[in-house]
C-alpha cells in the first residue's frame, strides 16, 4: 500500500492538471477550438446593461429567442453585441437597449457567435493593454521565469546565515537540462500563442473591381450617289447643307468588365448649340429612357434648318455675327446596381463636336483617340477579408494555424515535462538513495571503507535524510555517502558527534526480512 506521503504526492501531482483540464474546458477560447468566446464592450449602445470596457464570455446555444443578449457577426462592422427584439423565419431583428432603432443587419442563427454568459465589468480595460506584443512579451517572460524557478529550485530551510547555505542541485545534469530545454521550448510557444492572439483571424483588404464604359457615335443622313460613295453620309465625313437638311445622330453604349454584374439604367440624348463666347441652347434629342444589362444604343434627329433658324435670330437681337458654331451631340447614360457583389452607380457622358457653318457641317477632333469612338476605365472599390498571416522561419502562415501550433506545442511540452515527472517517480519510488541522489547529489560525497564505529564521536541516528541536510547546512559541511551492496549510508560529523542516516531502499527491505 502506499505510504501518507506518496499518495499526497500523487494526489498534489495530479489535481493541478485536473483543475488545469476542468478550467480549460470551461474557459477554452474559440480561437483555440473552445466554447467560449471573449469580446470587449466599446461602446454605450447596451447601457445601463452593459458599458464600455466589461469583459463579456459567450457561449454557443442550442437556439436563440426573443430577449436573448447575444454577439453576431455584421460582414460590414463586425462583431456587435445586441439584444433580439424579434425573430422572422431563420433571421433576428436587433437592437441595443440603448439605441431608438433596430440594427440594418438581420442576422442568422449561422452569425451569431454566442449569448452573453458572464460579465466582468471593467476588465476589458486592462485585458486590452495586455494583448500589445510589448505586454504579452513582458508578461510571458515573468511567467516563464517562474515556471523555471518552480521547476529547478527547492529552496530547504536553513539554520544556517543566507552567505553560508549551499545551493544544491540535481546530480544528474541530463534531467536538470531536459527540464531546461522543455521550459524554455514552452516559454517560446507561449509568446509566439499570445501574440498569435493580438492578431485578429481575418484582415481587411481593399479589391479593386475594372470597369470600362465604351460607346461608339454615328451620324448618317441620305445623299446624292454622285456627290457621295454609298449615297449616303457616313461617320466622319463632311455634311454639306446645300444637299442635306436633316442628319440621324446616335450612340450605341457598352459596359464590360470581368466580374459579374447585374446593371439598369437610363439614357438619354442632347444636342448643345455654342458659340466660342460661352453662349450655349440645349436641345433634347432623346428623352430620359430607362434600360436593363450591359448596353443600350439611342438615336435622334438634328434638323439642321432650326437649329439655323435659332442661329439666324440669335443674331438678329444680339446683333453680333460669327462665322461658325459648334454642334456638341451628349449621350447621357446612367448605371447603377451590383458589380462583383458590390453596390455602384456612374455616369458616362461623352462628347462629339460637330462645327457648322453656312456652307457645311463637319466633325472636330479634340484631343488624342478617336472622336467617335469614346471610352473611359474606372474602378470600384471593394472591401474583403482575407486570412491574416504571419511569418514564422520563413514561411506565411495562417494566424489560425499559428494559434494552433502555439497550442500543441504548449500541451506537447506541458506532456513532456509530466512524462519526465512521472518517470522519475516510478524510477524511484522504492529506491529512497535514487530520490536522495536526484535531489541532494550536489551536497554528497562518496566515501569507500568508512567505518563510523573506528571514530570515538557519538554516533546519532536521525529519522529522515531532511533533517540529515538541515545538521549539515547548520554546521557547513558536506555528506558522506558510503555503499555496501544495496546498503546506502549517509553521515554528517563534527567534532562532537556523528549524525548518520541509513536510506531504506525496498531490494534492502526485502533482503533483510530475507
Amino acid at each position: 500500500m502506499l505510504s501518507h506521503q506518496r499518495r499526497f504526492s500523487l494526489i498534489s501531482g495530479v489535481l493541478p492538471w485536473l483543475l488545469v483540464l476542468t478550467a480549460w474546458l470551461a474557459l477554452a477560447p474559440l480561437q483555440f477550438g473552445g466554447r467560449v468566446a471573449y469580446i470587449l464592450v466599446n461602446g454605450n449602445s447596451m447601457a445601463p446593461t452593459l458599458h464600455k470596457d466589461d469583459l463579456l464570455l459567450l457561449r454557443p446555444a442550442p437556439q436563440y429567442t426573443t430577449g436573448d443578449i447575444v454577439a453576431y457577426r455584421d460582414p460590414q462592422i463586425g462583431p456587435v453585441i445586441h439584444r433580439i427584439i424579434k425573430q422572422q423565419d431563420s433571421h433576428f431583428t436587433m437592437r441595443g437597449d440603448h439605441n431608438t432603432f433596430t440594427d440594418p443587419y438581420h442576422p442568422t442563427s449561422a452569425d451569431v457567435i454566442g449569448k452573453l454568459w458572464l460579465r466582468v465589468p471593467k476588465l476589458g480595460k486592462y485585458v486590452a493593454e495586455l494583448r500589445t506584443p510589448l505586454n504579452l512579451t513582458i508578461l510571458s517572460s515573468i511567467i516563464g521565469t517562474i515556471a523555471m524557478v518552480t521547476i529547478t529550485d527547492h529552496p530547504k530551510a536553513s539554520l544556517t546565515p543566507p552567505k553560508q547555505r549551499r545551493i544544491s542541485h540535481p546530480q544528474n545534469p541530463i534531467i536538470f537540462d531536459l527540464l531546461v530545454i522543455l521550459g524554455v521550448i514552452a516559454l517560446g510557444f507561449l509568446g509566439l500563442g499570445g501574440f498569435a492572439l493580438t492578431r485578429p483571424l481575418d484582415r481587411a483588404v481593399t479589391e479593386t473591381l475594372d470597369y470600362q464604359h465604351s460607346g461608339q457615335f454615328t451620324y448618317m443622313a441620305p445623299a446624292p450617289s454622285d456627290i457621295y460613295d454609298a449615297g449616303t453620309v457616313q461617320p466622319g465625313d463632311p455634311i454639306f447643307r446645300q444637299l442635306i437638311d436633316q442628319v440621324t445622330v446616335g450612340f450605341h453604349y457598352q459596359l464590360t468588365t470581368l466580374y459579374p454584374a447585374s446593371v439598369a439604367g437610363t439614357y438619354r440624348l442632347l444636342a448643345e448649340l455654342s458659340s466660342a463666347d460661352g453662349w450655349k441652347r440645349t436641345l433634347e434629342l432623346q428623352p430620359e429612357t430607362p434600360f436593363n444589362g450591359l448596353t443600350c444604343a439611342t438615336t435622334g434627329q438634328l434638323n439642321l434648318l432650326d437649329i439655323q433658324l435659332l442661329i439666324d435670330n440669335l443674331e438678329e437681337r444680339t446683333g453680333v455675327h460669327r462665322n461658325t458654331y459648334k454642334i456638341t451631340i451628349i449621350p447621357q447614360v446612367m448605371v447603377s446596381g451590383q458589380l462583383g457583389g458590390q453596390s455602384f452607380e456612374d455616369t458616362f457622358a461623352p462628347h462629339m463636336v460637330l462645327e457648322i457653318s453656312p456652307l457645311q457641317l463637319q466633325l472636330v477632333h479634340i484631343g488624342e483617340g478617336n472622336p467617335l469612338h469614346p471610352s473611359e476605365l474606372k474602378d470600384l472599390k471593394r472591401a474583403s477579408s482575407e486570412p491574416n498571416t504571419l511569418s514564422l522561419l520563413g514561411q506565411e502562415l495562417k494566424i489560425s494555424m499559428v494559434r494552433q501550433i502555439a497550442l500543441v506545442g504548449i500541451i506537447l511540452t506541458l506532456s513532456a515535462v509530466e512524462v519526465l515527472g512521472l518517470l522519475v517517480f516510478w524510477t524511484t519510488r522504492g529506491d529512497e538513495s535514487a530520490r536522495i541522489q536526484l535531489k541532494y547529489g550536489g551536497q554528497l560525497v562518496a566515501v569507500q571503507d568508512y567505518n563510523p564505529l573506528r571514530t570515538n564521536a557519538k554516533i546519532i541516528t536521525v529519522g529522515s535524510i531532511d533533517d540529515l541536510i538541515k545538521i549539515a547546512e547548520t554546521h557547513n559541511s558536506m555528506i558522506m555517502h558510503q555503499t555496501q551492496g544495496m546498503r546506502h549510508r549517509y553521515f554528517v560529523q563534527n567534532d562532537k558527534a556523528l549524525f548518520y542516516y541509513p536510506a531504506h531502499n525496498s531490494a534492502t527491505t526485502m533482503g533483510e526480512r530475507s
